[in-house]
């Protein structure tokens, strides 16, 4: 499959065809059986160093969150990737903002409703700021603003050459 990074990408297909499979062996969550992965023509193996080249949302918010609050789970990719001092927090901040998490920077993750959860773990692999994002099923349970405004930031995030999956 070739894909280039200024574009939003779907994956589609019935359940069990292997679209979350495919995205945790591009991340590096899972290791292939065969074959190889290759990003701009150089191959790679992923399950060495997992998220550096692809991040991964899961398809259930909750399998992927780690930290307390909103703000520390979406400062934590960030971390990892070497953001620090002021500019991490100007950079977790535009992202809350952009996801319409900022009033609830502080709020414990676990008290609030699984849309909003779900919202919190997309924050958190953008604001990784990786080459490659994978979404799974990012507006599940999403009314229609919260979706069209997802919809908007994928668009933004090709733009500017960040390489966008959604799976549907």
């Amino acid at each position: 499959i070739r894909m280039r990074s200024d574009s939003v990408h779907v994956i589609r297909g019935i359940n069990g065809a292997g679209k979350s499979t495919l995205a945790k062996v591009l991340s590096g969550l899972v290791r292939p059986w065969s074959g190889e992965i290759r990003f701009n023509g150089e191959k790679t193996t992923p399950y060495r160093n997992p998220g550096r080249l692809v991040t991964y949302t899961h398809q259930n918010p909750d399998t992927g969150i780690f930290e307390q609050t909103v703000r520390k789970e979406v400062e934590a990719g960030a971390a990892a990737r070497g953001f620090v001092g002021a500019v991490l927090d100007a950079h977790v901040d535009g992202v809350l903002q952009a996801f319409g998490l900022f009033e609830m920077a502080d709020f414990e993750i676990y008290d609030l409703p699984f849309v909003i959860r779900k919202r919190v773990s997309l924050a958190a692999i953008v604001a990784t700021s990786s080459p490659w994002m994978i979404f799974d099923e990012p507006t599940l349970g999403q009314d229609e603003a919260a979706t069209e405004n997802i919809a908007a930031l994928f668009r933004m995030l090709a733009e500017v050459g960040t390489g966008v999956i959604v799976i549907s």
